[in-house]
Formats: structure tokens, C-alpha cells, sequence
């Protein structure tokens, strides 16, 4: 399946940063505009936020940290309300690493919303410092046929894929892949649709993940 995301352009990720601010009691008094995000900052209180035009997703970096005491999921939850972000009932709480706390939806129907994605707080030394949204709110668009693994696997053994040039230049000359799942990712046009996610190993370390379209 098809999805497409919520995407912004310059005036509408202006007004997103506007009530973004409003809702966590904070101000942006610099913005600098790229490609495909802008950036909006407060050099006065170290508040940021980097918006991506393509979904809506976003990175909050806290000017003034809020305590973490146990890492619960009600705890996040609170401290996130607290800056105005919700996260869906449903969504999958998790401690991926001893800083690093996440809810997960996985195609997650909350009224007539479909949430997919990730949230993920950092906490340093017990203070929330950052927030990465990428929880979206999705909208079916169609049905696509898969393409098949082996035709995904020969693509990238052949180079055929986005970035294809930066790695050869690494020279993973005895890379091995020892995975392959199926991921999703927004595109440039809006659209967030599944990829086909190969792990790729130099010896006994990781060495990079390298994503193949999966539709045909």
C-alpha cells in the first residue's frame, strides 16, 4: 500500500513551527530555509526545530531540558504533553538504548487517522534534551504490487539504487548482507511507501543500510 503524508512547503512549515511553539511555550526568532527543511531557531534560549518538507517530521532540541526520574511510558507521555506533542494511544513503548526512549506505530487506525513511524526521546544524564518525531499521520492512496526480493537484491549488487556512487567509494570490498526487511520511507513527493532494507556487514562490523525501492 500507497500512503501519502502530510507535506509542508516554506509558508506552510512556517505556520506548523508557529503552532508547534505556541504548544510547547516557546519562540523561534530565526528561521533558515533548504532544499526539502527549514530550521528554525532561538539562539537566546538554545530552543531548535528542523522540519522535513516531506512528512511533517521534525527534530526539537530543548533550550531547557525537563527532568526524567524513572523513564516510564507515562512519564514520556506526560513530559510530551507538556511540550504539546501527542502521541497515539496504541503507540508501542520501548527503551531502545539507556538513553534513548521510542513509541512505535506500525500502521496504527486512531479514528479516521493511520499513524506509522517512530517518536524517539533522548534523555541525557536524566534530562529530555531532544525530540525526533517521525510519527506520521498517513492517508491510503492505493494498492502496488511488491517487487520480488531477488529482483531488489540484484539492483543493489549492480549499484542501482540512490547513493550507490558514496558507497562504492568506502570500498566495502568483503561486505556481506546478512538481512533484509521490509521498511517504509517518505518520499519527495509526499508519498510514504515500502522499501526494501538490506543490512550490509564489512567482516563482523555493520557497515550500512542500503534502501531499495519495493515497488514495481
Amino acid at each position: 500500500m500507497v500512503y501519502r503524508t502530510e507535506s509542508l512547503n516554506k509558508e506552510s512549515c512556517e505556520d506548523f513551527a508557529a503552532a508547534f511553539a505556541q504548544g510547547a511555550g516557546v519562540t523561534f526568532s530565526d528561521a533558515y530555509y533548504y532544499d526539502d527543511m527549514t530550521y528554525f531557531a532561538n539562539h537566546s534560549s538554545g530552543d531548535t526545530l528542523s522540519v522535513d518538507y516531506r512528512d511533517s517530521s521534525y527534530t526539537y532540541r530543548l533550550g531547557t531540558p525537563l527532568a526524567v526520574s524513572e523513564g516510564s511510558e507515562a512519564e514520556l507521555r506526560g513530559l510530551l504533553a507538556q511540550l504539546g506533542i501527542a502521541v497515539p494511544e496504541g503507540a508501542a513503548f520501548s527503551q531502545e538504548d539507556p538513553g534513548i526512549f521510542q513509541f512505535t506505530a506500525d500502521f496504527l487506525p486512531v479514528g479516521d487517522v493511520i499513524y506509522g513511524g517512530e517518536l524517539r526521546c533522548r534523555v541525557v544524564d536524566g534530562l529530555l534534551e531532544r525530540v525526533e518525531n517521525h510519527l506520521l499521520a498517513l492517508t491510503p492512496q492505493r494498492e502496488e504490487s511488491l517487487l520480488p526480493k531477488a529482483e531488489a537484491y540484484d539492483r543493489m549488487t549492480s549499484g542501482a539504487f540512490d547513493g550507490a556512487s558514496a558507497f562504492a567509494s568506502l570500498q566495502p570490498l568483503e561486505a556481506t548482507v546478512t538481512a533484509c526487511t521490509i521498511a517504509n520511507q517518505s518520499d519527495t513527493k509526499g508519498f510514504y511507501q515500502p522499501v526494501y532494507q538490506f543490512t550490509v556487514m564489512k567482516g563482523d562490523e555493520p557497515f550500512a543500510e542500503v534502501l531499495i525501492p519495493a515497488l514495481q
